[in-house]
C-alpha cells in the first residue's frame, strides 16, 4: 500500500476503486403528499422537494384556499380524493398513482432540509437490492416555540411492487397488505430530515388538532379494541390535553396488552408517558413506582433514568417547599411562645433567618435569601459562616452579571 501510495502521481486525479466504492444505483423516488387548505406552509414544502425527488404526486383532500392551485404550479401532480376521515386511505389512494421505485411521505408542514436533497436518491439506490424491503425511518424535526425537538423514528419510506401500503385511519404505519407471505422487512434510519410545525401552538389550534386525532382514534379503536398502539395514541393524545384519568386508563390499558406481544417495541414509549401522566396527575409515588419498573426492564433506556431522576427533583421541590412553610410557622411560633418548657431562643431570632435564606437560595429566590441572611447578621454579627455566604452570593452574582453584559 506505501508503494502504492509513492508511485501514484501528484495533483488532481480520479480514484477509481474509490468512485466504486461510492457509487451507488440509480433508482427514482416520488413524494407522495396530503393536503387540505395548507397555503401555508406548501409552497415552502414542494419547493425543498423539487430537486429531492423525481415525481411529486400530491393528494388534496378538499381544498379550498387556493392550494391546489400552489401544487400545480409547483408541478406535483395532482388527485382529488374526498376526505373520509382515514388517512391511510387517502395515501393509499395516492400510491396508485406513484410511478418510480420508491416513494417517500411527506406531509405538507414539513419542510426539507436543503442539505439532505440527495440523500433521498441514494437511500433509494443504497437498499434497493437487499432481499426484504427496508422501511426507511427519517427525522422529523419538531419545532415547539423556540426549540426544535427531533423524532427520531418516523417511518416514511418504501420501495413501491414489494406489498406494502400504510395502515390506521390516524398516525398511520407502513405494513403488508394481506397477500403477501413473507412480511419481514428492515427498518433502517437514515439523515433526511424534515422541519415541521404541525404541533407548534404558535403555529396551529393544538387542541383542535389533538381533538380530531383522538376522534379517530376511537373509531378505530371500536373495531380493533385489543389493539395496544391506539390505546397507546389516545393516552399520549389525552396526556398532551392534560386530560389525565383518560390518559392514564389507556396508557395502563396500552401495557398491558402490549406486553402479551412478543417483541412489541412501543412498551417503553408506553410506559415512558404512563410516568408523566401519574406525576402530571400528581400521583408521585406511583409515578416513581413505574419509573423504577421501567428502568429494571429497560435499563439502557435513557427516558427511565431521566424521569427518576425527574420524580427525585420534583420530591426534593415538594419537601422544601414544606420546610420552607414549616420553618416561618416556626419563626412566628418561637416569637409568641409563653411556655414554661425550655427552648431555642435562637429559633425566633436569627437560626429561622438562615434556614429560610438557605431555603430562598436553593429555590432562586436570591433578593429574598440576601436579605435575610444580611437580617441574620444583624441580629449576629458573630455569624462568619453567614457573612461568607453573602460574599460568596455577591460575587456570583457580579460574575453573572458581567457575562449578561458580554452576552
Amino acid at each position: 500500500m506505501q508503494k502504492a501510495c509513492e508511485d501514484a502521481p501528484s495533483g488532481t486525479v480520479t480514484d477509481h476503486e474509490v468512485e466504486k466504492v461510492l457509487a451507488y444505483p440509480s433508482k427514482t423516488v416520488s413524494a407522495l403528499i396530503l393536503f387540505k387548505n395548507n397555503k401555508r406552509t406548501l409552497s415552502a414544502c414542494l419547493a425543498a422537494l423539487q430537486r429531492a425527488v423525481d415525481e411529486i404526486i400530491a393528494v388534496d383532500t378538499g381544498s379550498s384556499d387556493g392550494s391546489r392551485e400552489i401544487a400545480e404550479m409547483y408541478g406535483a401532480k395532482v388527485y382529488d380524493f374526498p376526505w373520509i376521515g382515514d388517512f391511510s386511505a387517502a395515501r393509499n389512494f395516492g400510491l396508485k398513482y406513484v410511478s418510480s421505485d420508491w416513494v417517500i411521505a411527506i406531509d405538507s408542514d414539513e419542510i426539507l432540509e436543503l442539505g439532505d436533497q440527495d440523500n433521498i436518491r441514494i437511500t433509494a439506490g443504497l437498499f434497493h437490492e437487499l432481499q426484504v424491503p427496508a422501511i426507511v425511518r427519517i427525522v422529523q424535526m419538531n419545532k415547539l416555540g423556540r426549540i426544535i425537538v427531533p423524532a427520531l423514528s418516523q417511518s416514511r419510506m418504501f420501495p413501491m411492487n414489494k406489498g406494502l401500503h400504510w395502515d390506521g385511519k390516524i398516525h398511520e404505519v407502513i405494513t403488508f397488505q394481506e397477500f403477501v407471505r413473507d412480511r419481514r422487512v428492515v427498518r433502517p434510519a437514515v439523515r433526511i430530515r424534515v422541519f415541521h410545525d404541525g404541533y407548534d401552538p404558535e403555529s396551529v389550534d393544538i387542541q383542535s388538532k389533538y381533538d380530531r386525532n383522538i376522534t379517530l382514534l376511537l373509531q378505530q379503536l371500536q373495531q380493533e379494541p385489543d389493539n395496544p398502539s391506539l390505546h397507546f395514541f389516545i393516552g399520549r393524545e389525552s396526556l398532551f390535553l392534560k386530560r389525565y384519568d383518560v390518559a392514564i386508563k389507556h396508557l395502563e390499558e396500552a401495557e398491558r396488552l402490549g406486553q402479551k406481544i412478543t417483541g412489541y417495541g412501543m412498551v417503553p414509549d408506553i410506559m415512558r408517558r404512563l410516568v408523566q401522566a401519574y406525576a402530571e396527575s400528581g400521583n408521585v409515588k406511583k409515578a416513581e413506582q413505574k419509573a423504577e419498573e421501567m428502568i429494571s426492564l429497560f435499563p439502557t433506556y435513557p427516558d427511565g433514568l431521566f424521569l427518576r431522576a425527574e420524580i427525585r427533583i420534583r420530591k426534593i421541590d415538594q419537601e422544601i417547599q414544606k420546610a420552607y412553610s414549616e420553618m416561618l410557622s416556626a419563626q412566628k411560633a418561637a416569637n409568641s411562645y409563653r411556655g414554661i418548657t425550655e427552648t431555642d431562643s435562637t429559633i425566633g431570632t436569627w437560626k429561622s433567618e438562615v434556614y429560610l435564606a438557605d431555603i430562598a437560595r436553593w429555590l432562586g429566590r436570591w433578593d429574598e435569601a440576601r436579605a435575610r441572611y444580611v437580617s441574620a447578621i444583624s441580629i449576629a454579627p458573630e455569624l462568619m459562616e453567614i457573612r461568607k455566604r453573602i460574599d460568596e452570593m455577591d460575587r456570583q452574582i457580579h460574575l453573572l452579571s458581567e457575562a449578561t453584559t458580554q452576552n
